[in-house]
């Protein structure tokens, strides 16, 4: 971890890096949020258990993330508003940079 902050890190490490900052703001977000207390307690645990995984599994963190998906929640408030067509527009974008990071990843495979 020390070296994807310090040493000029890879795209990769930057953008797992981000996805782990996203994940600890949706969880502040998320606490405001009208849950059960076992949702928050489960959403929590999941988020610890992404950011205490060893160092040298920077890269299966984000992964470690997919089953909170309280997180999603703050999100999901903010693009309701939209009308139609610019969320399928948002959606659609977001999708194709995430085909591209995972083509990216499975193609270029993660740095060494």
């Amino acid at each position: 971890m020390k070296d994807a902050l310090f040493d000029r890190p890879p795209a990769v490490e930057v953008m797992t890096l981000f996805v782990l900052a996203a994940a600890v703001v949706l969880t502040i977000c998320s606490l405001t949020e009208r849950f059960p207390w076992s949702v928050h307690v489960y959403t929590l645990a999941i988020v610890v258990i992404a950011l205490g995984v060893g160092p040298l599994y920077l890269g299966s963190k984000p992964r470690f993330l997919l089953p909170a998906m309280l997180l999603s929640v703050p999100v999901a408030r903010l693009l309701a508003p939209l009308p139609a067509w610019l969320l399928g527009l948002v959606i659609g974008v977001l999708g194709a940079a995430s085909v591209w990071f995972s083509l990216f990843l499975m193609t270029a495979g993660w740095p060494s």
